[in-house]
């Protein structure tokens, strides 16, 4: 399954993130302050922006029909944009498929670095 040099990456790899947490822990120690106060500032931030769509959502869950009406939009949204990207891929697919019944039929290939190679493979 893990072959010696595997293991033994492996064991590198440990040693290092342990002396790399060590330094950080007693070299810098004020970095870890310096992450704590950022996420203590971030988290009062994201405790404004959470107030703020409770207050939205308690506004609309109060008015039922524009909390209807908002259920319905992003719904609707979220199926045009799922519509769009298949139709996106149908149409790639599309194209590549004609490519290659152009090549096959026609056997007016163009070498381009990507399909090249693969045209070269011969099924039996």
């Amino acid at each position: 399954m893990f072959t010696t040099a595997d293991l033994r990456a492996l064991v590198i790899g440990l040693v290092v993130v342990f002396v790399a947490h060590l330094i950080k822990k007693y070299g810098f120690p004020w970095l870890s302050e310096f992450r704590a106060q950022r996420s203590a500032s971030y988290r009062r931030k994201r405790i404004e922006v959470w107030t703020k769509a409770l207050e939205q959502y308690e506004s609309d869950f109060a008015d039922g029909r524009r909390f209807m009406g908002r259920i319905v939009y992003r719904a609707t949204i979220t199926i045009i944009l799922i519509v769009v990207i298949f139709a996106f891929l149908m149409l790639w697919q599309l194209s590549s498929v004609l490519y290659d019944v152009n090549c096959d039929f026609f056997n007016n290939c163009k070498d381009i670095p990507i399909t090249a190679p693969l045209r070269q493979v011969k099924f039996a």
